[in-house]
């Protein structure tokens, strides 16, 4: 009789701040070729998911191990996939076996565990986990099952009941913590950072408060111009972002990049050509967009997707 056992490790913006998860932020793609024959451990691994977004890291796996070993084992194949100590993140985990693990995977997909309540975008992550996962050829029928019924109770979640019926998003809290610093942002200068989603949902909250002064920046120009066509709006590389950054009042920053994409010293130069005028910096991406050093610049104030937080549990 088989002893497999569903488990799933991981952290979240619940139990860990936002520079730990950028540190963890992964995919099955992050493993090395060989790593079920680094550890003779790793090859009681039948079966292995990743799930990771701005607010979450977790393994989901299926494994022929005790509990106890089996939460050792996956916090081991986190800092391998990280190349991070243990000691850096254990303190932070939580740790589900078995129907346990199934609900919070069903919570998660139905928006229930989000830092947005609701949030549509954690459905296609799930999703997306599942799909990385069997295209890796790291899933079979446990996790596959799994998936299947954390899609389709996403689904229910928000076709049944009114939970996706809240139009607050990370993105207009981020407009709204602008407002909160500059007063009225119609005449004011906006630069959105990444032409994705959560750039999208930025561009939205901006023009529902009666905004028209935005432009964008990308690193494909080509993404960024067919949704500036759109609005007419102008359109910068990430190779002019000290340019438009002189130009703006508020800068929302949302890439799927791995590193910062704006520096301290690039938003000093770009300071230095706007007299003592305020720049606000909304960095609502994990890995981070902009170096938090910028925290020093006089006239600047930068905020993170953790300083949202509380404006989010609020609305």
């Amino acid at each position: 009789m088989s002893s497999a056992r569903l488990v799933l490790l991981g952290l979240s913006y619940r139990t860990a701040p936002i520079d730990l998860r950028e540190r963890l932020s992964c995919s099955l793609a992050s493993l090395p070729p060989d790593w079920q024959t680094i550890d003779n451990r790793f090859a009681t691994v039948q079966e292995l998911a990743v799930l990771s977004t701005c607010n979450r890291t977790e393994l989901i796996a299926v494994v022929n191990c005790p509990g106890l070993d089996a939460r050792l084992l996956l916090t081991d194949l986190l800092a391998l996939i990280n190349s991070l100590p243990k000691e850096a993140f254990e303190q932070h985990l939580y740790f589900y076996t078995g129907m346990d693990a199934a609900k919070h995977l069903c919570r998660v997909a139905a928006g229930l565990d989000s830092q947005v309540l609701g949030a549509p975008q954690i459905l296609g992550q799930v999703s997306s986990a599942f799909t990385a996962a069997t295209e890796a050829k790291m899933i079979g029928l446990i996790l596959t099952e799994l998936f299947r019924t954390a899609v389709r109770c996403g689904k229910r979640a928000r076709s049944e009941t009114a939970i996706s019926q809240n139009p607050v998003s990370t993105s207009a809290m981020a407009v709204a913590q602008a407002k909160a610093v500059l007063g009225d942002l119609t005449e004011k200068r906006h630069l959105i950072i990444g032409a994705g989603e959560m750039g999208v949902l930025a561009l939205k909250a901006l023009q529902a408060r009666g905004v028209t002064r935005v432009a964008l920046a990308n690193r494909r120009r080509e993404r960024a111009l067919s949704l500036a066509q759109k609005e007419a709006l102008p359109v910068f590389g990430l190779d002019e972002l000290e340019t438009a950054v002189a130009q703006a009042d508020v800068v929302i920053s949302a890439t799927a990049a791995a590193t910062a994409v704006l520096s301290q010293a690039e938003v000093a130069r770009a300071m230095a050509q706007r007299s003592e005028r305020p720049l606000v910096l909304i960095d609502i991406a994990v890995p981070r967009d902009i170096d938090p050093a910028v925290r020093q610049l006089p006239n600047v104030h930068l905020f993170d997707a953790d300083q949202l937080r509380q404006s989010l549990d609020e609305a």
